[in-house]
């Protein structure tokens, strides 16, 4: 059994920040993942863990099992960044891609995608099209999982801003 988890902590606490049109801080202070009227994101105070097990010990010992690790990818796509905080479309679906050769899945069987959505204009845009890329090499069916960013909101409170 593994524990794997993260906290950050905001301080001071409630300091606020100056919006700038074009960077990636929210307009209003909320973050709105996939979201229209979103304008970025905000930082705050947050701590999430989740428990690891082995499938076998977990089924065995009757264990409620929440989701499976099939397979994992990593990448950095250099160059071909957006810029410094945004990936590229092509960066983000070989990674996507490789997950799923590995895992030895089709992207049609996914129900359910974990995204990072920051809220901003130029990275949720960004995050849907490597998804759609990635998920179009093995399925041509259309609005076969559901995407959420629930990390994103239950880190990203609210934050005042600075007039």
């Amino acid at each position: 059994m593994a524990l794997a988890g993260g906290v950050t902590i905001e301080f001071p606490h409630g300091h606020g920040y100056m919006y700038r049109e074009g960077e990636i801080l929210s307009r209003d202070g909320h973050c709105r993942s996939f979201d229209a009227s979103s304008s970025g994101t905000i930082f705050s105070s947050g701590a999430g863990a989740v428990v690891l097990r082995r499938l076998e010990d977990a089924v065995a010992d009757r264990d409620t099992i929440h989701a499976v690790i099939l397979s994992s990818a990593i990448n950095n796509d250099g160059a071909r960044k957006v810029g410094f905080l945004a990936p590229s479309v092509e960066g983000q679906a070989e990674v996507v891609s490789e997950a799923l050769g590995v895992a030895g899945i089709f992207a049609d069987s996914i129900s359910y995608v974990e995204t990072h959505g920051t809220g901003t204009v130029v990275g949720d845009p960004i995050e849907v099209k490597a998804l759609t890329k990635a998920f179009r090499a093995t399925t041509q069916r259309k609005n076969s999982s559901a995407q959420s960013a629930l990390l994103n909101r239950m880190l990203a409170t609210w934050t005042p801003q600075l007039a």
